[in-house]
């Protein structure tokens, strides 16, 4: 079993290892990260480090791959024969079905094998005694923990069998295994017009109960200001979790109201942080309203200066809480800040109230995707007014609006952007089939006269 400890080197690079119960860093996880994932983003190295550690359960059933790999290196039969398999195609149907378990189910399933003495456990299995089927994962996960394990398991067998004899003939080898794993992902399912936010009511009752006056706030009065701007510039702006997390006391212009993103991978002024928060899109700058910019003026000035750690560093929005106060606030703790008012009684009685369909919980990329409603909005509105109006030069293309649209959310495709208005473009469609059949009804009702 091993476990992932984070770093951070001294130029700032951000760089994670799994190490065994002695701490000794895993030998070909290692060089496996460092070889092909050196300079890749953090987040896309720690997803892989997470389906690696994943693999390595399914080897506590099946063995160390790549012991078996430099085994088969010093075997003179195995190199330069025509059908040599590395892995079985029942080890691959099996691998198939551990990357749909959950990692609980996985480790379930091994403690019954260990439990039981067999060789084999099948992870698609009820649970022992109940019959309650294992929890699975997405099948977005699926595909990703599989094309991670044929990556891996192909580089490990590459690098072990390197110096065998007829080492062409064990590359065909490699690329049958891989290549058979690739194929057992399962399909990708459309992404196209499904819900990737909880409707734009909900948002807004939230920006009711996080107000600092509301009775509903979940919160103590000591951060109920600071939580208050945060949500604020996610509303206003639909920055990403990352980009408001890395702002520093400097990108906020009091006097022009704009909000500057910057990209700073590797800071090294962010030494407290070992997960680094930053921009995944373009830098930009994005205007706030009067009254936001007043307020995080007001905060900087009377509350953040007021924690005397933080003085040490430039990071605009701190932890006022324990031991890590003073320090930037961190991913995993503004996502608890956010699951808090996702998971709050009052709003779940809201949204029952008033008969709201919630696909999906309150989440910090959510107020993206309420950003983008909200800007496709105001766009039909505007376009509606210049058409009353007869001003048609100022009306705003669907072209013109994808542009928009990409400035804002700092995208260099328009097809990146577009994810952002499907709410809005299938909201349209329903409203435009509404009114046929409001048509179509008429009609009848005027033909049965």
């Amino acid at each position: 079993m091993l476990r992932r400890k984070d770093f951070i080197g001294r130029d700032g690079e951000r760089f994670s290892l799994l190490l065994d119960e002695d701490g000794v860093p895993d030998f070909w996880v290692t060089l496996y990260l460092t070889s092909e994932l050196r300079y890749t983003k953090q987040g896309t190295a720690l997803s892989e480090i997470g389906h690696l550690m994943h693999l390595r359960l399914f080897e506590v059933v099946y063995g160390d791959f790549a012991d078996r790999f430099v085994q088969r290196s010093q075997q003179a039969s195995f190199a330069g024969q025509p059908g040599s398999q590395l892995m079985t195609t029942s080890e691959i149907g099996q691998l198939v079905r551990h990357c749909k378990v959950t990692v609980k189910e996985a480790r379930r399933a091994i403690e019954d094998l260990q439990k039981s003495g067999k060789k084999v456990v099948s992870l698609s299995a009820a649970r022992a005694g109940n019959g309650v089927p294992a929890q699975t994962v997405s099948t977005l996960q699926v595909r990703n923990r599989m094309t991670t394990a044929a990556n891996y398991l192909a580089f490990i067998a590459e690098s072990a069998l390197r110096n065998t004899p007829n080492f062409a003939q064990c590359l065909v080898a490699i690329q049958v295994m891989k290549t058979s794993i690739l194929k057992k992902r399962p399909k990708k399912h459309s992404k196209k017009n499904s819900v990737k936010a909880a409707p734009p009511e909900v948002f807004e009752e939230v920006m009711r109960s996080v107000h600092p006056l509301s009775e509903n706030n979940p919160f103590t009065m000591s951060i109920r200001q600071r939580n208050w701007i945060m949500f604020s510039i996610l509303y206003e702006t639909g920055m990403r979790m990352g980009e408001l997390l890395q702002l520093k006391v400097k990108d906020v212009d009091d006097l022009s109201n704009v909000i500057s993103i910057r990209r700073r991978h590797n800071d090294l002024e962010d030494k407290y942080r070992k997960i680094e928060p930053n921009a995944k899109t373009l830098e930009r700058d994005l205007p706030i309203s009067s009254g936001l910019a007043d307020e995080i003026r007001t905060y900087r000035i009377r509350e953040r200066r007021n924690v005397s750690a933080s003085r040490k560093h430039p990071f605009l929005f701190i932890s006022h809480k324990g031991p890590s106060a003073g320090n930037p606030l961190t991913k995993s703790q503004f996502s608890r800040i956010v699951r808090k008012v996702a998971t709050d009684k009052q709003l779940a009685e809201f949204i029952g109230h008033h008969g709201i369909k919630v696909d999906r919980d309150v989440a910090p990329h959510g107020f993206r995707h309420n950003a983008n409603w909200r800007l496709s909005d105001r766009i039909d509105t505007l376009n509606r007014a210049a058409r009353e109006d007869g001003r048609f030069d100022d009306i705003i293309s669907p072209k013109k609006e994808s542009d928009l649209r990409m400035q804002i959310n700092g995208h260099t495709s328009r097809s990146s952007s577009d994810v952002y208005n499907e709410r809005h473009t299938k909201l349209k469609a329903q409203e435009l089939l509404r009114k046929q059949h409001e048509d179509i009804d008429r009609m009848l009702g005027e033909w049965s006269e």
